[in-house]
C-alpha cells in the first residue's frame, strides 16, 4: 500500500510539473517582452537625443530639435535640449545680423572715405571757376553780351560747390541742414543755362512757354 501511494505521488508531481513549465514559459516570455518594452521606452529617447546632437555636430544646423517621446523625467530633459538649441540658434541668427551690420558700416566707411577724397578733388578743381566769374563780372561792361554766361557759369559753380561741402560732410559723418530753396530760381537758372537757350532757340520764338506759380 505505501508503495503505491509514493508512485501515485510522483505521478501527480510529474503532472504537476508538465502543468507548470508552460506557465513558467509565458511568464517569462512575458517578462521579457515586458522588459524589452521598458528599454526601449527608456533608450528611445536617449538615442534620438544622441543622433540629434551627432547630427548638429556634423552639419552645423541648430534648427534641427530632437524628438520628445513622454513627458517624464527623459521628456523633460529632451524639452531642455531643445531649449538650448534654440538658444544657440537665436544667438547665432543675432551674431549674423551683427556680423551684417558691421560690414555694412565699413562700406559705408570706405565710401565715405572714397567720397571724402573725391570732394576735396573737386573743391580743388572748382576753386576757380567759383571766384574767376566774379573777377571777371568786375571788369565786363553791364551790357556786355557775355555778361548773362558769366553770371550763370558763376551760379552753376556755388551749387556745384553747395554738393561738394554735402559730400564732405557725408565723409567726416557731419549733420545735414535742411533748408527751403526757390523751385522757380532754380528753373530760371537752369532755362539761362546756353545749352538750353540754344534748344530753344532751335524750336523756334513762341513754340515754349514758361509759367511758374509765384505763390
Amino acid at each position: 500500500f505505501l508503495q503505491a501511494s509514493l508512485g501515485d505521488l510522483q505521478r501527480e508531481v510529474r503532472r504537476s510539473l508538465f502543468a507548470t513549465i508552460p506557465v513558467i514559459a509565458v511568464v517569462v516570455l512575458l517578462t521579457i517582452l515586458l522588459m524589452l518594452k521598458v528599454l526601449r521606452v527608456i533608450t528611445q529617447p536617449i538615442t534620438s537625443l544622441a543622433e540629434t546632437a551627432a547630427n548638429i555636430t556634423e552639419n552645423g544646423d541648430y534648427g534641427q530639435r530632437a524628438e520628445k517621446f513622454a513627458n517624464d523625467e527623459i521628456g523633460l530633459l529632451t524639452d531642455e535640449f531643445n531649449l538650448m538649441l534654440e538658444t544657440i540658434e537665436n544667438q547665432n541668427r543675432e551674431l549674423a545680423d551683427q556680423h551684417n551690420r558691421l560690414a555694412i558700416a565699413e562700406r559705408l566707411e570706405s565710401l565715405g572715405l572714397l567720397a571724402g577724397g573725391v570732394a576735396h578733388d573737386l573743391n580743388n578743381i572748382l576753386g576757380p571757376l567759383v571766384a574767376l566769374p566774379e573777377l571777371i563780372l568786375m571788369d565786363l561792361d553791364t551790357d556786355h553780351v557775355a555778361r548773362d554766361h558769366i553770371m550763370t557759369i558763376g551760379n552753376a559753380s556755388r551749387r556745384a560747390a553747395v554738393v561738394i561741402q554735402d559730400l564732405l560732410s557725408l565723409a567726416r559723418c557731419g549733420s545735414c541742414k535742411l533748408e527751403a530753396v526757390d523751385l522757380n530760381e532754380i528753373i530760371r537758372e537752369c532755362i539761362a543755362t546756353p545749352a538750353v537757350q540754344q534748344r530753344l532757340d532751335n524750336l523756334g520764338a513762341g513754340s515754349c512757354q514758361l509759367h511758374l506759380d509765384e505763390t
